[in-house]
């Protein structure tokens, strides 16, 4: 069995790459000489650094036969490929030569293959290169892309029997995400206080730590209180778990009908995943890569103004507050329909759960990075 270095762990490196059903291969945590440093950097700053995360070097010490990263790049000389999720190198923000030598990184004969979460960021990437001509077909011609795996979380038979729901049950809303405004929490409580005080048959089950302040909302402590007064008026129907372990998070997605995932800002959105595999269709967004996931067959969409790369255009107060609007009004509108036709929820879960099956196999994952990684060592 041939062994797989990786830069790190963490929720996406594990479930793209360390977590997946491989047999050929064996992925282990590789050593870095820039772990040392990024550490001390953030004891010291109190936030990560910009690029230092992102660089792996063993120092010719490596018990490996290639390396595969997640957002990452080799400044070694054995075979590597780095999943990425916006762009390649992650420290594109800084400019000019640094820039430029992150780019001959990816250019060089060590970097076999760089993948791409969706055709979404793959598109991020080429339009990134325009600006650097010079090694946009080098590099391009290594992206491939790869949808991130997902399991079935219940079995047919169990998916269809979930599906038999009753007129008179009440409606089962799941929402998961510490980040709870960035996520669209706020316009979910907004809208469900309008419809749970017309008496609608709907329960809300929100799993998030409700963060505030994030990049993408810039909401506030008063943001956060008017959402915990929501929450309280209607303790009935509303229930809030700060955080929960991940079985129990998986055991709401099995008994949700649907869920929520009504995002500002994404790179991908894995809940919609984690939900769909349960036969529970999703609200969202169609912002990045949510338009390969979701879609009105299989879900509920809420269009949005995007820019180029398929991001929310919320720069200024006056879009944050259109945006945070018309997600309000598309939440409640979707809502309404769906109580209005329950059985939606079983036509589009259906779609949805095969989709995940077809497309999102972990087999197929598994199989087609060992195929990669075969590549890589010829």
């Amino acid at each position: 069995m041939r062994i797989v270095g990786t830069n790190h762990g963490g929720y996406a490196n594990d479930r793209n790459i360390a977590d997946l059903p491989l047999h050929r291969y064996r992925v282990i945590r590789g050593r870095n000489v820039f772990r040392g440093p990024n550490y001390l950097h953030f004891k010291l700053r109190g936030k990560m650094h910009a690029y230092l995360p992102w660089l792996h070097w063993d120092g010719g010490l490596a018990n490996y036969d290639l390396l595969h990263f997640f957002n990452g790049i080799s400044l070694g000389r054995k075979p590597w490929l780095s999943t990425f999720e916006t762009y390649l190198p992650r420290w594109g923000a800084y400019g000019g030569e640094r820039i430029a030598w992150g780019l001959r990184r990816l250019a060089a004969p060590a970097c076999k293959r760089l993948i791409a979460l969706s055709q979404c960021t793959l598109e991020i990437q080429r339009q990134y290169l325009n600006d650097y001509a010079g090694f946009q077909d080098e590099i391009m011609s290594k992206v491939s892309i790869l949808h991130p795996p997902q399991a079935p979380l219940l079995d047919q038979a169990a998916v269809t029997e979930k599906w038999n729901r009753k007129p008179s049950d009440a409606i089962e809303c799941l929402f998961i995400g510490s980040d709870f405004f960035r996520k669209g929490g706020l316009e979910t409580l907004r809208a469900f206080d309008q419809l749970l005080r017309g008496g609608a048959p709907l329960r809300l089950t929100i799993i998030s730590s409700m963060h505030f302040g994030d990049y993408a909302s810039k909401t506030t402590a008063q943001d956060l209180n008017e959402s915990m007064q929501i929450i309280a008026r209607h303790s009935q129907f509303i229930q809030q778990h700060k955080a929960l372990p991940y079985p129990e998070v998986m055991a709401h997605c099995r008994r949700a009908d649907v869920g929520l995932l009504p995002t500002w800002a994404d790179t991908y959105g894995y809940s919609a995943l984690e939900f769909m595999a349960a036969g529970c269709p999703v609200l969202s967004t169609d912002i990045r890569a949510l338009p390969e996931i979701n879609g009105a067959d299989r879900g509920w969409v809420i269009d949005c103004e995007k820019d180029s790369w398929g991001n929310a255009v919320l720069d200024t107060a006056a879009q944050r507050l259109s945006f945070s609007k018309k997600l309000e009004a598309g939440i409640l509108e979707t809502l309404t329909a769906v109580l209005h036709s329950p059985e939606s929820i079983a036509i589009k879960g259906r779609v949805a759960y095969n989709h995940i099956l077809n497309h999102h196999s972990p087999d197929t994952a598994a199989s087609t990075l060992e195929q990669w990684y075969d590549e890589a060592l010829r």
